[in-house]
């Protein structure tokens, strides 16, 4: 007997299967089509950014790092969920005694038929060090570094999205390098060896879909 798949019109006898959903395999057996499964649809990453800092400049630092951006078009005949992790390689810093600063990562994103690309960014980590050994009656810095090192965290970015036919989602990830207090004064005995280096480690967007049913 004919049957229908929701409000579609009947496609088949007995057993009933939609030929848009489902495939024939050898003859043998049915397999649903990739859009009817949960699966791995975008992949971007950007490189580690490494960079060096004088360590007792006074300057305050506000460093952008590197973005990253990945996006998905569902261009199956269903609607279909998205969403994005993000994973964060190892990374590194090391500063003299008195700075304080952090890695901050900010996350966004946008969808639609033509999305522009996400612009309104929220926090979603920090990774930072900082520590006070103080100063010499001559008020110079005491020598000391400080080093910390974060390995590989894998986290949500943004949200869920239900896609229609045809539309598109971006999610976008950025990087900055902000300091609360840096050095100033001279060190004691000299800055040999002194330093002030960040490690960002990469940073990669992975989109997953899944059918809306």
């Amino acid at each position: 007997m004919g049957c229908a798949v929701g409000e579609r019109e009947p496609v088949m006898t007995h057993p009933c299967v939609d030929p848009d959903d489902f495939e024939m395999v050898d003859g043998t057996h049915l397999r649903p089509r990739d859009h009817m499964q949960w699966r791995h649809v975008a992949v971007n990453y950007a490189n580690a950014t490494v960079q060096s800092f004088p360590p007792n400049d006074g300057t305050a630092k506000d460093v952008a790092l590197h973005t990253v951006q990945a996006q998905w078009t569902n261009t199956t005949p269903r609607p279909q969920y998205a969403y994005a992790l993000l994973t964060r390689a190892g990374g590194r810093m090391a500063f003299q005694s008195q700075s304080s600063a952090f890695i901050q990562i900010s996350g966004g994103q946008s969808s639609g038929v033509s999305p522009a690309d996400p612009s309104a960014l929220t926090v979603i980590s920090k990774f930072g060090i900082g520590y006070t050994r103080g100063a010499t009656a001559a008020g110079d810095a005491y020598y000391g570094v400080i080093e910390t090192r974060m390995g590989d965290r894998t986290m949500i970015l943004g949200d869920r999205v239900l896609l229609a036919p045809g539309e598109t989602v971006k999610y976008r990830a950025a990087l900055r390098f902000i300091s609360n207090y840096w050095e100033y004064r001279p060190i004691h005995q000299g800055t040999t060896e002194l330093e002030a280096e960040i490690d960002s480690g990469e940073s990669q967007i992975d989109i997953f879909a899944y059918p809306a049913i």
